[in-house]
């Protein structure tokens, strides 16, 4: 009834009320509810204190043991005195609950059954026979014994389903009938787990943020994976970029050997690293043999050096700590600072000296993983391939006077003639045959691939020796040409220092042509033609985050 105080309607006084976390306001919401004032917002705060809070559910079970105990003893008073509650059988036409066996019967009994579990003494001097003397009772009739009861039943079943159930229209009415020969069968109430949210994993101490080339212990790595804390890393290839969880970076160029020890401290047993430290990250520690290195807000490389027995570290800006170390690992001298511009070394054998000051170098330091440069797979002529056999990185796609030529696999010389041994010993050479066949003179196009796939073109720097039987005119790749006029004439061969640099790559497969012109000697029509290559060449890998 609008205006009235629920607790007084029930008789549970302040101290209850005050023992029950959010009591007051479970109440306030309640009596709304039961009066049909609340609103949509309201109802649904009511059903999540209830779901949340075993006592106000609790009492509000209570509550319909007190109001149907009242209603049966008013009106079927020696019927409830001898079968007891849980034995009654409500069937249509008397009494104006709302409920019918299966929705009151179960949910009374599961509100008994949990009574151990919230020990609370206020709460369990209320019994569910509570006789009507206990309960001030309005002069006119109240809804609440129906609301009650469906809000109790709702709250048994797993409070699922508790606004719905408030909500619903009042069915027809239900009486009471003297007890059934068979007891009324109940079934179970069915009890509904709310979902426990997933704990958060622990934060990785450092994870690698960007790889250029980067293989760890021979095999490629993905950028984004944390690093064990612990775990010996080996960096055969190329350059990775580690960033620490307080927010430092740390470059690592291969050959090396690492591990994290910490969200703040790296141990480097073998290689260079460059470290940039945030202001958040001061105290950043690096462990190297001979030298460990505490960061007091700069940006600083160490590398190990003398067979990694010793260390070196320079500074590049801000300021650092610098402290001799034994083989164990442990300090045997006073920490020294040093500020931009300066660098020591020290050797972990050296038990009884202190860092000594040695030249700044920081170009000995990589701090960027873009700047990396790695050497290039470069087909040399006949590598690896028996003498006699075809060279599969080479092929001969055009000849003389042959415009249907089709192109076909160089072939390894299998005994160069002894003029070529005499001129260039040890070269491998390729030709149209094996035992450097006598050909038409005219121009012979051999080919080969350079794979430039996860490198950055723009960055090529690509240097070539050749020789050649008898010249070379030009070299061709992509649409770009490079015409060669300058070699070392020596008799029928040519020597070539080629720079193919400016020549136009692209990522991935690169088909390059070298245009050569065989001519036979005076008064001949045919002469051998013949290739030897080697290559030296580097360009920066593409860098992936």
């Amino acid at each position: 009834m609008p205006g009235d105080n629920p607790k007084s309607r029930l008789g549970p006084d302040d101290a209850l009320i005050a023992r029950i976390p959010d009591g007051e306001e479970a109440w306030k919401l309640l009596d709304a509810v039961l009066d049909g004032q609340a609103t949509p917002a309201e109802r649904q705060r009511l059903e999540q204190l209830a779901v949340a809070s075993p006592p106000v559910a609790r009492l509000c079970i209570r509550m319909v043991h007190l109001w149907y105990g009242l209603q049966l003893h008013n009106r079927h008073s020696q019927v409830a005195d001898e079968v007891g509650l849980e034995q009654l059988e409500l069937t249509e036409g008397t009494v104006e609950s709302g409920l019918n066996e299966t929705m009151i019967l179960p949910a009374l009994r599961e509100a008994d059954s949990r009574r151990s579990e919230f020990q609370d003494p206020l709460l369990d001097a209320i019994p569910p026979d509570a006789p009507p003397e206990m309960i001030y009772v309005p002069e006119r009739p109240s809804r609440w014994p129906r609301a009650l009861a469906a809000a109790a039943a709702a709250i048994a079943l797993g409070m699922a389903g508790l606004s719905v159930w408030l909500l619903r229209p009042v069915p027809h009415p239900v009486a009471i009938a003297p007890p059934a020969t068979q007891p009324v069968t109940v079934t179970p109430p069915t009890i509904v787990v709310p979902p426990v949210a997933p704990t958060q994993p622990a934060r990785p101490d450092a994870i690698i943020s960007a790889l250029a080339g980067a293989v760890f212990d021979g095999q490629a790595a993905d950028p984004g994976g944390p690093l064990s804390p612990g775990r010996t890393m080996d960096l055969t290839r190329g350059a990775a970029e580690l960033t620490f969880d307080s927010g430092a970076t740390v470059v690592i160029t291969a050959p090396a050997k690492f591990r994290v020890v910490g969200r703040n401290a790296l141990v480097l047993d073998t290689g260079s690293i460059a470290a940039h430290v945030p202001p958040p990250a001061v105290g950043f520690r690096v462990q190297a043999p001979g030298l460990a290195v505490v960061d007091q807000g700069t940006n600083f490389g160490v590398r190990t050096t003398d067979g990694d027995s010793a260390a070196e570290t320079a500074v590049f800006d801000g300021k650092v700590e610098a402290v001799a170390t034994n083989a164990g690992k442990e300090p045997i001298a006073i920490p020294i600072q040093l500020t931009a511009g300066q660098a020591v070394r020290h050797d972990a054998n050296n038990s009884a000296g202190k860092p000594e000051p040695i030249a700044f170098t920081p170009a000995q330091y990589n701090r960027d993983v873009s700047q990396i440069r790695l050497p290039l797979t470069l087909p040399d002529t006949g590598r690896g391939v028996k003498p006699g056999e075809p060279d599969p990185l080479w092929q001969i796609v055009s000849v003389p006077n042959d415009p249907a030529f089709t192109p076909t696999a160089a072939v390894t010389l299998g005994k160069p003639l002894k003029w070529y041994e005499k001129q260039y010993p040890g070269l491998t050479w390729v030709s149209v045959g094996a035992d450097s066949p006598e050909v038409p003179d005219g121009q012979f196009v051999f080919r080969t691939t350079i794979d430039l796939t996860d490198f950055d073109p723009a960055t090529v720097q690509l240097t070539a020796k050749a020789v050649v039987d008898d010249e070379i005119l030009e070299i061709r790749t992509n649409g770009s040409r490079l015409p060669i006029q300058n070699s070392r004439k020596q008799g029928n061969f040519s020597a070539y220092d080629l720079d193919l640099s400016k020549l136009t790559w692209k990522s991935g497969a690169n088909e390059v042509d070298f245009v050569v012109r065989n001519a036979a000697n005076r008064g001949a029509t045919t002469s051998p033609v013949g290739l030897s290559m080697r290559w030296a060449g580097t360009a920066s890998p593409l860098v992936r985050r």
